[in-house]
């Protein structure tokens, strides 16, 4: 795609979502090391794991908020407003302006334009469209609760997911912890496929 289309800005976008679980990573081996191998017995331990955790904390947090608003905006294509504004258009907006053709044919003014027969405000593009709320023109279901609910189970699992590599949540030491945190992963990539197809088959 060529630099600064809107192929090159969703191109880039997507590689800083998966860069973003690098920190996110980095710094919870380096919060397990500190607090479970005790390296730095030092009067310098508790000030640099309160760092480690405060960065940590907003990793996390852009992590999460980043990859619930691909999920949303991109891989489900959802978050449409009824002005034609969309979540897309705040990384990678797409000018879906057709080319303007020259044509040997031309009216000499704007007033015998209104005068054609064929030129009417039945032929003009409609710019209203009705549908609900941060969703899109055409959905598959027709229950729209489904796809607020599967919007808020997406944002509130991929959260979750972040205990899995917190060092002040021991999920493998609490009964069935990681079993049912793994159950709850695979549900929502489970629902993230289904979305996606869903959307394939609508558009």
């Amino acid at each position: 795609a060529a630099s600064g289309s809107s192929d090159a800005r969703r191109h880039m976008a997507n590689a800083i979502k998966y860069a973003s679980s690098f920190p996110v990573i980095a710094l919870s081996a380096t919060q397990r090391q500190v607090t479970v191998d005790g390296i730095m017995e030092t009067k310098y331990s508790d000030w640099a794991l309160h760092a480690a955790f405060g960065l940590w904390v907003a990793a996390v947090g852009f992590n999460s908020l980043y990859s619930f608003y691909w999920d949303v905006a991109f891989d489900w294509n959802l978050g449409h407003s009824s002005s034609g504004w969309k979540l897309s258009d705040l990384i990678a907006p797409v000018d879906d302006k057709p080319p303007v053709e020259m044509s040997d044919t031309f009216v000499e003014s704007p007033a015998d334009a209104l005068q054609d027969d064929t030129f009417s405000e039945s032929t003009l593009p409609s710019t209203r469209r009705d549908f609900p709320w941060m969703l899109r023109p055409c959905l598959r279901f027709a229950s729209h609760k489904l796809y607020y609910i599967a919007m808020a189970l997406d944002f509130l699992l991929r959260v979750a997911w972040t205990m899995k590599l917190s060092s002040y949540i021991q999920i493998d030491t609490m009964a069935y912890g990681a079993f049912w945190l793994n159950a709850l992963e695979i549900y929502r990539r489970w629902q993230w496929t289904f979305l996606r197809i869903e959307k394939e088959t609508a558009l």
